[in-house]
Formats: C-alpha cells, sequence, structure tokens
C-alpha cells in the first residue's frame, strides 16, 4: 500500500509540474498584433494552439480557438467576426488595419454586412484595396433571393459602375423592389439618393422627402428625426412646427437622442415658424426631455442645463425628475397608434390637438 501510494504521489507531483510548465510556457505564448492578419494566422493558430490541451495553458478562450479555427476554414461570417474583433480590441489586439483586411475577405466572398461596413469607411474618404468585381459577383446571387443587406450594397455599385457594369436604371429598380416590400431601411437609402444625386440620377428633393416620410411611416427611428428636423427647419420644402414636432415626437419616444435634444431645446428655448405658429418656452418639458437626452453618451445639451434649470423652482424640477424616472421607451407599435398631444401653444387655435395616427 505504502508502495502503491508513492507512485500515485510522484504521479501526482510529476503531472502538476508538467501543468505548471505548460502555464510557464504559455504564459509567454502570446501573438504579436501582427500575428493576426489574414497572412499569418495559419502559423499563429499552429504555434499557440498546442498549448489548448489543457484549457488552463490556452492563450484563447474556447469560442475563441472555434472562431479562428472557422476563419482558417474561410468562413466569411467569422472573417467578418475576427476582423470586427481586431478592429474593436475585443478579446484580441487592437489591429484596425488587419481587422479591416478579414472584413475585405469577407466581402470578397459575399459577406453582406462586412461588405456595407467597407462600404461605410470608403464613404468616410478612406482608401481600402478590395476587389469589387469579385464582391459584387459574390452578393449578386444573395441579392437577387432579396437579401437586403445585400441588396443594399450591390444597388450602388450597380448605380456607379463599380465592379460591375454601371445600370442606374436598374440599381434603382433593385432598391425599390425591395423598398415595396417594406425595407424601410432601403427607403432611407433611396432619400439619400435623390438628396444628393448620384451618377445617372439627377438630384430630385420631392422625391427625397418621399421616401424619406415613407421610412418613417414604416417605423425608421432615424428617418423620423430627420423628417422632424428638416420639416421644422424648412428643408423639406415648406415649414411646419406642428408635422416636425409630430415626428420628432414619436422618434423621442423610441428613444432617440437627436429627437429628444430638439425637443429639450424646442420647449427650453421656444421656437417659431414662418406661420406664426409657436411653441412657447415650458421649462418643465424641456428639462424632461433634456434629462432623457443625457442618459446618452452622445448627448451634447448640458450647456441648456446650466442656462435652464438654475431659473426654475424645486416643485418643477420634481415634477421634470419623476417624469424621466417613471419613463420607458416605447415599440413602434404603441407609436404608431398614439394620438400625441400638442402642446397648446403650439395648436395655433388655444384647442387642445393631438398628433394624428400612423396609419
Amino acid at each position: 500500500m505504502d508502495r502503491a501510494f508513492c507512485r500515485i504521489w510522484l504521479f501526482a507531483i510529476t503531472l502538476t509540474a508538467g501543468a505548471f510548465s505548460l502555464i510557464s510556457v504559455a504564459g509567454t505564448a502570446k501573438a504579436r498584433d501582427s500575428d493576426y492578419a489574414p497572412a499569418r494566422l495559419q502559423d499563429t493558430h499552429d504555434k499557440f494552439s498546442r498549448y489548448c490541451i489543457i484549457q488552463l495553458t490556452c492563450p484563447w478562450k474556447p469560442e475563441m480557438l472555434k472562431l479562428i479555427e472557422a476563419t482558417l476554414k474561410n468562413e466569411r461570417v467569422a472573417q467578418r467576426e475576427i476582423g470586427r474583433r481586431l478592429i474593436s480590441g475585443d478579446e484580441l489586439p487592437i489591429d484596425k488595419d488587419d481587422g479591416r483586411a478579414w472584413q475585405v475577405k469577407a466581402a470578397e466572398q459575399g459577406d453582406a454586412l462586412a461588405a456595407r461596413y467597407i462600404a461605410a469607411v470608403q464613404r468616410q474618404g478612406e482608401a481600402i484595396e478590395i476587389d469589387e468585381a469579385k464582391e459584387a459577383q459574390a452578393l449578386k446571387p444573395q441579392a437577387e433571393a432579396g437579401d437586403i443587406d445585400a441588396i443594399r450594397v450591390l444597388a450602388p455599385m450597380i448605380i456607379g459602375g463599380r465592379g460591375t457594369k454601371q445600370d442606374p436604371a436598374a440599381g434603382l429598380a433593385l432598391l425599390k423592389g425591395a423598398a415595396e416590400k417594406g425595407a424601410f431601411e432601403v427607403e432611407k437609402d433611396l432619400f439619400q439618393l435623390y438628396l444628393n444625386g448620384s451618377a445617372g440620377i439627377a438630384v430630385n428633393k420631392p422625391e427625397a422627402m418621399r421616401w424619406l416620410a415613407a421610412s418613417a411611416r414604416h417605423g425608421n427611428v432615424e428617418a423620423m428625426g430627420n423628417l422632424g428636423f428638416m420639416i421644422v427647419n424648412g428643408a423639406a420644402g415648406e415649414f411646419s412646427l406642428v408635422d416636425g414636432y409630430c415626428w420628432l415626437a414619436r422618434a423621442a419616444m423610441l428613444d432617440s437622442e437627436p429627437a429628444q435634444d430638439k425637443l429639450s431645446r424646442m420647449f427650453g428655448l421656444g421656437e417659431k415658424d414662418r406661420r406664426g405658429i409657436v411653441i412657447a418656452p415650458d421649462p418643465i418639458e424641456a428639462d424632461f426631455w433634456l434629462r432623457l437626452s443625457a442618459r446618452h453618451p452622445t448627448s451634447g445639451s448640458s450647456w441648456l442645463r446650466g442656462r435652464l434649470e438654475p431659473g426654475m423652482t424645486s416643485d418643477q424640477l420634481g415634477v421634470a425628475k419623476r417624469r424621466a424616472e417613471a419613463w420607458t421607451p416605447l415599440v413602434f407599435d404603441a407609436v404608431k397608434g398614439l394620438a400625441i398631444p400638442i402642446p397648446v401653444s403650439l395648436s395655433g387655435t388655444g384647442v387642445p390637438r393631438a398628433c394624428p395616427v400612423l396609419a
């Protein structure tokens, strides 16, 4: 028994020492940033995956190891995801160049979300090398099958003749076909297209506004806010403080920070349109929307709080605070059927009115 016990004890010590040895080696098994580049990932995997026999010594969590292995199998979703992680530094070292290189590889295989990311970065003026012909060819079957993300990338490529034969009419037809099926994101794209114009497509502000209104009516919160801003500012071709307020209020109830910020300014400073319709200053209403806007990291209304709250009574501040604390964002179906009260000062008649419900 003593001899058997000694053998077990020595085996345990040996096993423990081996584990600690692996842990010690694994402690240095950290890939450099560039080791996650498309050209080096296979070598990185081969070099460090041997430490993953024991999870304690593995440089990666199990899900990360699976992601790396799926990426090496040329799976486009995995390529896009590892690219995202490198760009954001999510469990991988931040390396935007390598991250975008993986996004490009995914886009060239027809990953629509990666293609949209690359298109957005290119619109910001950054030069990214991508085989657009390969990308367009890979996206085409998905777009023809009705994939909205693929359509939103491929149609502008067709309109501009990037990676495929230029055909503005065919690109427009692709977008409008998706929009007619209720894709409000595509309706917003058509708004931008007609507002700014494009190759073979003339600027057409009335048509742009028609598509923006359609997108707003179908539940696009960003479109609701944009429509409200444009109507209030007259960018839609005609000023209408009432209609603009209604769209901003709908967006704000759906937790749009820009709409909440605009409403706080309107009620904090007052607003008047060219017809003489006004929103009279209302410190409680202004502070209420201001508090909701301030919850968002993008809020920039601290200056208004410094101007507004020192002139409010304790009771007024208490009402605004309690309203904000009790508030919860609504969903579109609830907002759609809601007759939102219009401020009496905005009604023009002194008689309470409500925004029309959305059909």
